[in-house]
Order: structure tokens, then C-alpha cells, then sequence
């Protein structure tokens, strides 16, 4: 790899990098399955060896000639690897793992849902628990919004209640019921934007 290439990389991969506040050490964690490591990259500390730029290219969902090509600026939060999505930071630190789209929420619960016929009744704890951990871990202490998005007129809140498996706090949940059965085309929907959104290589 040429200097002048290997600097317009280094550079974009910079500005990339800075755009999300991702910070160089959450670079490295990403890069890590890889056996690859970003830091000091930027300081002209570390070569930019092409292993290492089509890492830095899969951290953001992109291939290595996507990235180099000048038009190519940073992809949508949505459109991010999960595991990307979950090192972003705000100023304060802390991880910015919803944006709109929520990391595909409602598709997930779609996904889940496949699995009910109408009639069923569930609890928010019990769909929850059956998401992707990434998203397990980002709907702790929240609930689920059903009255939104594709969610919307397929279950409806029974006004019965049920204890929660919280430990033995016994917190009272919502039952729901689900009154329209999710469709083949629903949940091909659901799961092709999922993989847009997360398994951009």
C-alpha cells in the first residue's frame, strides 16, 4: 500500500472514528477478533497494512474499496454493525446503543412474535427475553412501546396483570394478547432489514 493511499486512509478513518465518538481503545475491542489493533494508527505509530484497512472498513459495515471511495462518508448509525452501534458514545460517556430504529426493535419482536398464535397472551419480560442479547441488555428497566411503528394494532393490553420473574420484587406486569398473527410478508420485511442494517461486510 502506497504512503499516499495508506495517508488518505489513516486520515478518513480518523474523521469516521471521530464522527460516531468512538474512542480508539473500542477500536481496538472491535478489531480484536481480527487480531488487529488500531491504536496509534493515527499518530503514523502503527502501519496501515491492508488486513488491518479492511478491518477498519467491517467495524463500519463497509468493504475495503466502499470505504476508499471519496463519495463514501459515514453510513447511518441504523446502518452500523450492532456491535459498532454499541461502542458509540455520547459526551458522557455513555453508550448510544438506541437511535431511531433501535436497533431494529420492533423487527426483532416481529421475529419473536412469529413464533405466537392469536389468542396467546405474554408479558413485556417474557417477549424481551427472547431478543438478541444486544438488545436484551439495552430494554432493561424499559418497556415495549406496542402501540408504535409495524407493532402497532397487533397485540392489545388485556388489563389483567401478572408477577413479574424479577427476583422477589413480584412487580406487577401488563399481559398482552396477540390479536393479529404476524404475516409471512411482515416478517420477511422484518428480516430483511435487519440484515441491512447489520450484516453489511
Amino acid at each position: 500500500m502506497s504512503k499516499d493511499i495508506s495517508n488518505r486512509f489513516v486520515s478518513k478513518a480518523k474523521r469516521f472514528r471521530e464522527h460516531y465518538n468512538i474512542s480508539e481503545k473500542n477500536l481496538d475491542i472491535l478489531l480484536k477478533e481480527k487480531k488487529l489493533t488500531y491504536t496509534k494508527l493515527e499518530y503514523g505509530k502503527r502501519t496501515l497494512t491492508l488486513e488491518l484497512a479492511e478491518g477498519i472498513a467491517e467495524v463500519y459495515g463497509l468493504t475495503y474499496c466502499k470505504f476508499i471511495e471519496p463519495d463514501q462518508g459515514p453510513p447511518e448509525i441504523k446502518d452500523l454493525p450492532i456491535a459498532t452501534q454499541e461502542k458509540i458514545e455520547t459526551k458522557e460517556g455513555k453508550f448510544k446503543v438506541a437511535q431511531k430504529g433501535t436497533l431494529n426493535l420492533n423487527e426483532n419482536i416481529v421475529i419473536v412474535l412469529n413464533k405466537y398464535v392469536a389468542g396467546n397472551t405474554f408479558t413485556n419480560s417474557q417477549i424481551i427475553s427472547k431478543l438478541p442479547k444486544d438488545l436484551v441488555k439495552h430494554m432493561t428497566g424499559k418497556s415495549i412501546e406496542w402501540n408504535k411503528g409495524i407493532l402497532k394494532d397487533l397485540v392489545i393490553d388485556t388489563k389483567k396483570t401478572s408477577p413479574s420473574p424479577a427476583g422477589n420484587n413480584f412487580k406487577q406486569e401488563k399481559i398482552y394478547e396477540l390479536v393479529m398473527e404476524i404475516t409471512p410478508e411482515m416478517l420477511e420485511k422484518a428480516k430483511e432489514k435487519i440484515g441491512k442494517s447489520s450484516n453489511q461486510q
